[in-house]
């Protein structure tokens, strides 16, 4: 769909059509991002380098996200974060709020899982499962309340609730890393 949507309700929404350069802030080395106007945005190249684009809201609490990710490489990791009080650059950073990781842990392989985190705690993980190259997945993380449920491909691999943790932080975006392991 070319667009990253955060938020619950329109009044609560980031939509960012991916048409023209992307409205939120592009980080890590320049070499590990770039925009493909119309189509998509490339987080992470080549060689060992992460990327990330933040958007900022602190209005929701709620939401409903959605995106679509390809992996055409050797891409370690692709996440998801919210309520985050600094730009993560891996998924277990203590950088605040929740962090969903699809990661491929096997390099070369299609084979890892998906996880969530609470700021450095790995709070849930789905069983093993394999991650198609140059095929678009679709990924969507619901937060109703205290309950977090992730799809991976409609398929629900994660339901959690979580009732000791408080969100803070104002920033929202998605991250990928490749080229190396910690």
């Amino acid at each position: 769909d070319n667009q990253i949507n955060f938020g619950a309700s329109a009044t609560n929404t980031i939509d960012d059509p991916m048409t023209s350069t992307p409205t939120g802030s592009m980080s890590g080395p320049a070499y590990c991002y770039s925009h493909v106007s119309g189509q998509y945005l490339q987080i992470v190249d080549e060689g060992f380098c992460n990327g990330q684009i933040t958007y900022f809201d602190s209005s929701t609490t709620n939401y409903d996200t959605t995106y679509q990710f390809n992996r055409t490489g050797p891409t370690d990791r692709l996440f998801w974060f919210s309520h985050a009080t600094t730009t993560p650059v891996n998924p277990g950073d203590a950088s605040g709020g929740y962090k969903v990781s699809v990661d491929n842990m096997n390099y070369g392989n299609s084979t890892g899982e998906i996880t969530l985190y609470y700021d450095s705690t790995l709070l849930a993980t789905s069983s093993p499962m394999s991650f198609t190259d140059n095929t678009w997945h679709d990924m969507r993380i619901v937060l109703t309340g205290t309950n977090i449920k992730v799809y991976y491909d409609s398929s629900l691999v994660i339901n959690y609730t979580d009732t000791t943790r408080s969100l803070t932080g104002n920033r929202f975006g998605l991250a990928g890393k490749n080229g190396g392991y910690w």
